[in-house]
């Protein structure tokens, strides 16, 4: 083989690994977004623990929904009343989203909970003191709500969109209650009961809705038949929030001080764990926020009152890693770039 031969050959090898690296798709990267309540910002937070940018957004923000397609981030700011809507790739403050639905400063209807449409056109939004109690569908990109729908249900906390059936879920804190929203209609068709004040709830991968409440219980809600099938009890109570993991085999109900772990298969309590989430801190039993990275076997707990995120081992359920941040983390939501 003479040497001008060897040379095309490399060339044309070159070439190849130059086009083949080009295919690749380009790596997945994590990281968390979650509100610094206390001094009125959105923190964003690296795998390793480190504050990467924050930005300020509205008076007691509480929520955050992520919009990483239009790259933005909403955040629900409870007295100011508004949502902020902040660009993610430059971390800056857009602007003040606002409605005569949220209130005013002087009696804001504390908008909270927050979904988005299949189509990510439409925000929704809910007003847990609002004198008529529902949910704002607001159009972002206008700026306006363009559509009010009650439901008649008193603390409207969170709000859930199904990711295959037409249908929406509100937990109503003070009616011990879910709605359930006709997503076509945007209307409410149904109330199921949930005793005990639900505080948390999440949709597992099968497509089932667990429900945590304030007294222990967790109601296992069939999304097809819009009842409750299942009735499971911990041996924690009080203010949580309630997560099932991303393949569907942990159920997590999170509470003042500690977490009710559940074989979300069999539908089984499995332990309790406990949370040093120091109550001294603030003197109020504050939630407690779990995040989920997909691929994972870890779990990240963020700690409101002891100002830090505990990374926790799902099979074991034992703590492997603690970063402690310069504020408390209200709500710890994933950004996948």
């Amino acid at each position: 083989m003479t040497k001008r031969t060897m040379s095309m050959w490399a060339v044309i090898i070159l070439s190849t690994a130059i086009a083949a690296l080009a295919q690749r798709p380009a790596a997945v990267t994590h990281t968390f977004l979650a509100i610094d309540y206390d001094n009125e910002k959105l923190l964003e937070i690296g795998l390793d623990g480190q504050i990467k940018r924050t930005v300020a957004v509205g008076k007691q923000p509480h929520e955050v929904q992520i919009d990483a397609k239009n790259g933005r981030a909403f955040v629900s700011n409870t007295t100011e009343p508004t949502v902020s809507m902040i660009e993610i790739s430059s971390f800056k403050h857009l602007e003040h989203l606002k409605s005569p639905y949220f209130g005013d400063t002087a009696r804001g209807a504390l908008p909270h909970g927050m979904a988005q449409s299949r189509d990510l056109n439409t925000l929704y939004v809910t007003t847990e003191r609002y004198e008529k109690p529902g949910v704002v569908a607001y159009d972002w990109k206008t700026g306006a709500a363009r559509k009010y729908i009650e439901i008649g249900q008193r603390g409207g906390h969170l709000i859930r969109l199904h990711p295959k059936l037409d249908r929406a879920y509100t937990m109503n804190r003070s009616s011990s209650s879910i709605t359930v929203i006709d997503m076509v209609k945007e209307e409410a068709i149904k109330n199921i009961s949930t005793p005990g004040s639900p505080i948390g709830f999440d949709l597992s991968p099968s497509g089932d809705l667990w429900v945590g409440t304030n007294d222990g219980a967790v109601y296992i809600i069939d999304t097809k038949t819009e009842e409750v099938r299942k009735k499971l009890m911990g041996k924690g109570t009080g203010n949580g929030r309630a997560y099932v993991s991303l393949d569907g085999k942990l159920g997590i109900v999170t509470h003042a001080d500690g977490a009710d772990a559940y074989d979300a298969v069999k539908e089984e309590w499995i332990s309790y764990f406990p949370l040093e989430n120091d109550q001294k801190a603030t003197g109020i039993k504050h939630a407690i926020y779990v995040c989920f990275v997909p691929g994972s076997d870890k779990m990240y707990i963020s700690l409101i009152n002891a100002s830090t995120i505990v990374v926790y081992d799902m099979k074991t359920l034992k703590e492997v890693d603690r970063w402690k941040l310069p504020a408390r983390a209200y709500s710890l939501d994933l950004f996948t770039k």
